[in-house]
């Protein structure tokens, strides 16, 4: 998705994550952000998930988007994925203390 997640990219995600993880070269970390999950609070496409995974076993990703409870943390690392929380942050649902 393009900006600000409102106008469909002209690629697939495996396209685009591949054309970034080129780019990065392995000089940082890339995040993949699946919209869907993360704008309308549905389940990440774990099938999905684990193709880009096992895709990119070289790279750098981090992934964002629906992840609710640990059990989903631990899934995304188990794909050797890292992890970013957003909403289960904010609301409270892995038992983290709110920022100070």
């Amino acid at each position: 998705m393009l900006h600000g997640f409102t106008t469909p990219a002209a690629v697939t995600a495996s396209e685009a994550l591949d054309a970034v993880t080129r780019a990065a070269d392995g000089r940082c970390p890339v995040l993949y952000t699946d919209v869907a999950a993360a704008t309308r609070r549905w389940l990440p496409d774990w099938e999905l998930l684990g193709r880009l995974a096992g895709q990119h076993t070289d790279a750098d990703i981090w992934y964002a988007g629906g992840i609710s409870s640990w059990g989903d943390a631990r899934r995304v690392w188990s794909l050797g994925l890292g992890v970013v929380t957003g909403r289960a942050y904010l609301t409270g649902s892995l038992g983290l203390p709110p920022w100070e």
